[in-house]
């Protein structure tokens, strides 16, 4: 399967973010309130932001960059 293909609960829950159950319960709330998962992970504590957006990344196949965790140089942010 290719990367663009998996779901982002399945990359959540193959990187150990998320628990089975959580994640089916989440799916099913999110279809009830017409939300995304990851909308309804990261609003009940589920799963945080960055973990979120780290599982985009790879599901579209892109790397994930934690800029709170680069160091930009002065010349560069210009």
């Amino acid at each position: 399967m290719s990367k663009s293909k998996r779901r982002l609960g399945e990359i959540l829950y193959k990187k150990g973010y998320v628990g089975k159950e959580k994640l089916i319960a989440a799916i099913k709330k999110g279809k009830k309130v017409k939300k995304r998962l990851g909308e309804v992970l990261i609003a009940d504590g589920l799963a945080t932001e960055d973990q979120v957006f780290e599982a985009l990344a790879k599901q579209f196949g892109f790397e994930f960059i934690d800029l709170d965790k680069v160091d930009i140089s002065a010349e560069a942010a210009k």
